[in-house]
């Protein structure tokens, strides 16, 4: 009995040995594959192994509305604003925004980034009106006309900071920051051959620290980082106010600007490494020229005109949306 058993076991266990290994369906492997990526992602990131990282995507900006400004205001004597800077209220853009980061095997981690909008744009419009004052002077249109008034902010922004861990999920960080801002108004007066403008342009140059918390364990593949900086800049700025109407005026000076910035940005990981992510960010521009402003305290005086330098401040907030490819 006992040697008929022992033979049919050395027969199942033949069978077996012999019998081709049948697969796994396609969607359990591929899960299994997927939950293993992910948890070599999170050990890759985690350990901070020397390497490079870009990130590619879009940033939706929505610049603030002007400060209160009047550009345009009834006749002498008549109280009251035409046109104020708050009736320029503006709409969201896209434009680009783009990481580059090195991984040292000394611990720290060097970051570049440059994002823009390159078409902030609003518009006011009177329909009708004879009499008014602009720029210092009073204007009359005769038999009445309109005011078509068109607003334009472009913002550049470029960075290279040097991150030092402090501990698994808290950095410090300090760079170089260079930001221009170009902030237009026109005011086409009955037509657009009749018409008073203004262009100005900041270019600040400066310093940055910030620090960044890692809010989600460095093992866990979706990663929530909380990052903020704040800097001291020189910004050079430019004042260009041309018309038809009054002689040109053109002033220029260098000013101590603040800029400070704040994001929250998650990611996934896919794979090891490839992560998709989004995110929201603010930020907050101090002591710029802006046209609105400029046009609210250009005046004439013997000679000319006169339009200097003002102070202005700007603020952004928009979402985060990139792609990730670490290697």
């Amino acid at each position: 009995m006992v040697r008929v058993y022992l033979c049919f076991c050395a027969i199942v266990l033949l069978s077996t040995a012999t019998r081709p290994a049948v697969a796994a369906p396609p969607v359990i492997s591929s899960w299994f594959q997927n939950l293993n990526h992910s948890s070599v992602a999170g050990e890759h990131h985690s350990n901070q192994e020397p390497g490079w990282s870009v990130s590619a995507g879009a940033i939706f900006l929505h610049r603030s509305r002007p400060d209160s400004a009047a550009i345009v205001t009834p006749p002498t004597g008549t109280p009251g604003v035409v046109i104020n800077g708050t009736d320029f209220g503006f709409d969201w853009n896209a434009g680009p925004d783009v990481t580059l980061t090195r991984r040292c095997s000394s611990g720290l981690i060097w970051e570049g980034r440059y994002f823009g909008d390159y078409s902030a744009e609003a518009d006011a419009r009177i329909p009708n009106i004879t009499s008014f004052r602009a720029a210092g002077i009073g204007i009359t249109i005769l038999g009445g006309g309109s005011i078509d008034a068109f607003y334009q902010t472009q913002l550049n922004s470029s960075e290279l900071n040097l991150h030092k861990p402090l501990t698994d999920r808290l950095t410090i960080l300090g760079g170089f920051r260079w930001v221009e801002v170009e902030d237009k108004l026109r005011l086409n007066i009955a037509s657009p051959a009749t018409f008073l403008s203004w262009e100005e342009q900041n270019r600040l140059y400066g310093a940055q620290l910030g620090t960044r918390l890692a809010v989600t364990e460095g093992d866990n593949p979706f990663r929530l980082n909380l990052t903020a900086k704040a800097g001291i800049y020189g910004n050079v700025a430019d004042n260009r106010m041309t018309s038809t109407i009054v002689g040109s005026a053109f002033d220029s000076a260098t000013e101590t600007a603040f800029l400070g910035e704040a994001n929250l940005f998650s990611n996934y990981y896919l794979t090891k490494h490839l992560s998709i992510g989004g995110g929201y960010q603010v930020m907050w521009l101090d002591n710029l020229a802006l046209a609105s402003d400029a046009a609210a305290i250009t005046t004439q005086v013997p000679g000319g005109t006169a339009s200097p330098i003002p102070e202005g401040r700007l603020f952004y907030n928009g979402a985060l949306a990139a792609i990730e490819l670490s290697w």
